[in-house]
């Protein structure tokens, strides 16, 4: 209620329309309800039952006192029913008043309408005793206010605890000085630091970008030098502050035309002592002339090396490839071999007396089974080259190169010389923009300049190597018979993708050939079961010369004894 409005009457319950309760007699004179100043409602309601019981003496219709404290504004007791004070008369039914169920512990609800509960007056002696859960349960302790605000204590409150069965009764307060204890435990005055006076700031300032952009160059630069380092290392190219995979951070993050665009149409809107380090970043995008482009040309100098050798190392692959194949005296051994067997099999035939053969048939020769079907071909022919010419079997370790040859195209690597051709003149016209922009001292201009020379003698370099090889590449292919047609057509995969599996079917051969050797050893040395064994690595001479010492050897100790 607000102050000084007093509290209205529900609705019927004025002087002279208050109905007896049931099962009196209208002998009993019920009191008028008036209080001072307090207007009556309209409407009527029957009185509840237990407001039958006469008014005390001094209590009229027009001095009834305030409760202690108060004055004519009576407040709402609390839970906003109407407790009945203790004595005041009959007490009611269990949970009901006027046939309206009342919650245990709340009291007589609220007249419908009314919006407030009438006050009862001040305690009334009687002998009748009240409801228990009626009764409401008020501190009795004088009210403590500190000057301070002090510290929490998280305890569970008793109220009118006092009764002969409670510790309680017998505990007395203790006293303390108040001020001592107040400066000791209240609650400390957190002083605002500058941080917290600069996070307030950052609050009530505006956001020069767009949250996607703001959080995405925060997260950057939180892996980054200060934002004047970054100026300084860009303008100077020092890789002292920024190293290759935060120059590729820089670029990756670097903000849109549209970006910039925006950024400038707003940036005056706000205090550059106020910036955060996202918009720090974005004011020296915009001021550093061609923040970008010199980024991009930096790191396109520091990686030119690694770009250069993606057509550098399959060259040297291929030039070392194209020389092991046509000067190769372990590989013409076993083509002559080869030639001898086909003509031998092609005897009487168009096929025959050939002077030579294409490559493409040595992947084949593994097809072609003897009658026994244990072996093959390539099997029969190895074995006799290996009986002439047992070190043929280093062709091995000879033809490795050509393993990796197999994977490389003229196609591609021509795509990749253009490629590092393109990237040199885009990185020229970037330069010549930068140039416009700065001052002739400036050190990107001389650095880039100076990279920019040696970079197109590297590449100038390459590209004839390139030609080189390619001819290179068909004189062998000339060298071994194969036709124009088809000399024009083929690629290094071609031919050395052929030779490889070759060479796969050839170590095959070689295997079973070393079974078959070790076994004849183990069978020579021990006739009767009592020979050494001889390592499957011997081979030809080298193991029956190791059979022949074993045996002398034992024979010098046979003579000993």
């Amino acid at each position: 209620m607000p102050p000084g409005s007093g509290i209205p009457m529900p609705p019927g319950f004025g002087t002279n329309n208050i109905p007896n309760p049931p099962g009196f007699g209208s002998n009993i004179t019920t009191p008028p309800l008036s209080l001072v100043n307090i207007p009556n409602p309209p409407n009527t309601v029957p009185t509840p039952p237990s407001l039958g019981i006469p008014m005390p003496p001094g209590f009229g219709t027009n001095n009834i006192p305030n409760p202690p404290g108060f004055g004519n504004n009576i407040p709402m007791p609390p839970g906003s029913g109407i407790p009945i004070p203790p004595g005041s008369g009959i007490p009611m039914p269990p949970g009901v008043v006027n046939n309206i169920p009342v919650t245990p512990g709340v009291g007589i609800p609220t007249p419908p309408g009314s919006g407030y509960g009438v006050p009862f007056p001040p305690v009334i002696q009687s002998s009748i005793p009240m409801m228990p859960s009626l009764a409401p349960t008020l501190p009795i302790k004088p009210v403590i206010q500190p000057k301070k605000s002090m510290k929490p204590l998280f305890w569970e409150k008793l109220v009118n605890s006092h009764t002969e069965e409670s510790v309680w009764k017998h505990v007395k307060e203790g006293s303390f000085d108040s001020d001592e204890f107040e400066s000791l435990f209240c609650k400390k005055e957190r002083k605002p630091n500058s941080r917290d006076l600069k996070s307030k700031e950052k609050v009530e300032e505006t956001i020069l970008l767009d949250g996607k952009t703001y959080n995405n160059l925060a997260i950057m630069l939180k892996k980054l030098p200060r934002i004047t380092e970054i100026e300084q290392a860009v303008l100077n190219l020092n890789m002292n502050i920024l190293n290759l995979e935060q120059i590729e951070l820089l670029i990756s993050n670097l903000p849109s035309a549209e970006t910039i665009t925006a950024f400038n149409s707003v940036k005056n809107n706000k205090n550059v002592n106020a910036y955060e380090d996202a918009e720090k970043f974005m004011l020296t995008v915009t001021t550093l002339p061609e923040f970008g482009t010199r980024l991009r040309c930096w790191l396109y100098s520091l990686q030119f090396e690694n770009n250069l050798r993606i057509v550098q190392i399959p060259l040297e692959i291929l030039e070392k490839a194209i020389t092991i194949v046509k000067d190769s005296e372990n590989f013409k051994i076993i083509l002559g071999f080869i030639l001898s067997a086909g003509n031998y099999l092609n005897g009487g035939t168009k096929k025959g007396q050939a002077d030579g053969f294409q490559l493409d048939i040595l992947p084949k020769l593994e097809q072609t089974r003897d009658n026994t079907n244990k072996g093959s071909l390539l099997d029969y022919i190895f074995r006799r080259v290996y009986e002439n010419h047992p070190k043929v079997i280093e062709i091995v370790s000879e033809f490795e190169p050509i393993y990796t040859a197999k994977e490389i195209t003229f196609e591609n690597l021509k795509k990749d010389n253009e490629s590092i051709q393109n990237a040199l003149k885009d990185f020229k016209a970037k330069v010549k923009a930068v140039q416009g922009k700065v001052e002739k001292e400036d050190v990107f201009i001389k650095q880039m300049s100076t990279f920019f020379k040696k970079a197109k003698e590297n590449e100038e370099d390459i590209k004839k190597n390139l030609a080189n090889q390619e001819v290179s590449f068909k004189k062998v292919l000339k060298f071994y018979g194969y036709k124009d047609r088809d000399i024009q057509k083929l690629e290094p995969k071609d031919l050395f993708g052929c030779l490889s599996q070759f060479l796969d079917n050839l170590k095959n051969s070689i295997e079973k050939i070393k079974k078959e050797e070790a076994q004849k050893a183990k069978t020579r040395i021990a006739p009767k079961g009592q020979g050494a064994k001889i390592s499957s690595a011997g081979l030809g001479e080298d193991a029956m010369a190791a059979v022949v010492n074993q045996i002398k050897t034992k024979l010098k100790d046979n003579s000993k004894h």
